[in-house]
């Protein structure tokens, strides 16, 4: 049959080797890939990682330290699960991971050593709950953090918020607790 009539053709769309993947975890014990979108790599050594390589952009591989006996990606959209056995037991543990929410938490992180107020809507988008929180908590609007709270069903922790408070203005809160 001529190579212009067969039913599949193949293209090598990349060679993991070229993109800094050990050989001995190219096997099909450690990748993954369910689509044409996300290839996963397990990684055991040096140290645990797993390597999330999208293939709209194969030549800059997202590594993270992780250690999971499985790594699939969502076939459609940047959300990771991972499957491990919890230590000194039987029982496997699925983690699920939103990469995109990660990057936008991060970036927050980054945002906030310049503008506070940018970097609360970022935590806001990002679902960094406990990061909303506390953002709040540093402008005091606590009555901000109960209504917050109660919509996405988080319960914060109150001790952690009043040493956060604490810690960015100690003399004011003395201030505000003595009138």
């Amino acid at each position: 049959m001529a190579a212009a009539n067969a039913p599949i053709t193949m293209k090598e769309a990349l060679t993991l080797t070229s993109i800094g993947i050990n050989p001995q975890f190219i096997t099909f014990t450690n990748v993954t890939m369910e689509s044409d979108k996300y290839i996963c790599v397990r990684e055991t050594a040096p140290q645990n990682s797993v390597v999330i390589i999208d293939m709209s952009m194969p030549n800059q591989p997202l590594r993270r330290p992780i250690t999971a006996d499985s790594a699939l990606m969502n076939p459609n959209t940047r959300i990771l699960a991972l499957k491990a056995q919890l230590p000194g037991t039987n029982q496997d543990h699925l983690q699920i991971f939103n990469i995109e929410a990660k990057a936008n938490e991060e970036l927050g992180d980054l945002v906030k050593t310049v503008d506070n107020d940018l970097a609360l809507k970022i935590y806001i988008k990002a679902r960094a709950t406990p990061k909303v929180v506390a953002a709040f908590a540093e402008r005091r609007e606590f009555d901000k953090i109960l209504i917050y709270s109660k919509q996405v069903g988080y319960t914060p922790d109150y001790l952690f918020l009043l040493q956060t408070i604490l810690r960015s203005d100690p003399q004011n809160l003395i201030l505000e607790a003595m009138f």
